[in-house]
């Protein structure tokens, strides 16, 4: 990973990926902010979610302690779900989740379902951090043409050489809370994804104060992602299908917590057009109340 300065007038990005579903790595941060006490393992973040200034979903961020192939490692779950009233036309019921070393600070394992009313695959990336080696596979639905039924079928994608503690969409968020912010900075931070290593770069171009319906006023830092790979919401790429440069109002940008980089809100367009924004509205820890709070109101502000 590195880091450089930059004139933020000159910034041009686009596109966000899994990235936008942030919550915080369970590291040091300053006392100030007021999310601060609900974060570390059991954390639990709701997002609202809407398009056109209509709501169409949810969305969660878990950080839990857990364990995968007799190691111990922190699972982060991003879970995306359309509101039952768009559900009838388009059902999204998404689910993301990044099996994650806290000793290397790096994914072992990426799993990204997407079950999205007749379209439904599941892709993941073994990741051999000792080895740097990355591999690549997917399972998808089909009907069988002999017996009619619906079947699964999963190959091996592609695999590929990665950089040392290289990170997945998801991680790679979880990976910049570790990492001190200025307004100006660049970050750098590699990843791996569509069979290939690439490079998520985060542009720091502002800071001011956002105020959430639920959550009040909140120091925050304005981030532009930037990365060439296809993302949640498209290519991250600086030009679009058709090769032109993307405009200003096409690119997305995510705020998030100055002390503690935990994700307060998200602006990001969508291939169907509009821009989809993600709002945070609660924050609450399951594993433990917060200080001066029961366990019944804990999380609201």
């Amino acid at each position: 990973m590195t880091k450089r300065r930059t004139n933020a007038a000159t910034v041009f990005v686009a596109g966000v990926a899994v990235a936008w579903m942030v919550s915080r790595w369970p590291a040091a941060v300053g006392p100030t902010s007021p999310l601060e006490p609900y974060l570390g393992p059991g954390e639990l973040l709701t997002f609202e979610l809407s398009l056109w200034s209509q709501a169409v979903g949810t969305a969660t961020l878990k950080l839990t302690a857990g364990e995968f192939e007799g190691r111990a490692v922190l699972r982060a779950v991003a879970h995306t779900r359309s509101i039952p009233a768009l559900a009838r036309l388009y059902p999204v019921d998404d689910h993301v989740e990044s099996f994650i070393d806290p000793e290397i600070g790096a994914p072992l394992k990426y799993v990204k379902t997407i079950n999205e009313g007749t379209k439904y695959k599941v892709d993941w990336i073994e990741i051999d951090q000792n080895g740097h080696r990355a591999v690549h596979k997917r399972t998808k639905r089909y009907t069988d043409k002999n017996d009619g039924k619906q079947k699964l079928w999963t190959y091996t994608r592609g695999e590929h050489d990665v950089p040392e503690r290289v990170q997945d969409p998801l991680s790679a968020y979880y990976h910049l809370r570790k990492i001190e912010l200025a307004v100006g900075d660049v970050v750098e931070i590699p990843v791996t994804a569509d069979r290939r290593s690439c490079t998520m770069i985060i542009r720091v171009v502002g800071r001011e104060k956002l105020h959430l319906p639920r959550l009040g006023a909140i120091d925050a830092l304005v981030i532009e992602p930037e990365m060439d790979y296809k993302g949640l919401f498209g290519s991250g790429s600086d030009t679009g299908k058709n090769g032109k440069p993307i405009g200003e109002s096409e690119k997305a940008q995510m705020w998030i917590d100055a002390q503690t980089h935990a994700l307060l809100k998200i602006v990001a367009p969508v291939k169907i057009g509009g821009k989809l924004t993600g709002i945070l509205v609660k924050v609450e820890n399951t594993e433990r109340p917060s200080p001066g709070q029961s366990d019944h109101n804990r999380g609201g502000r």
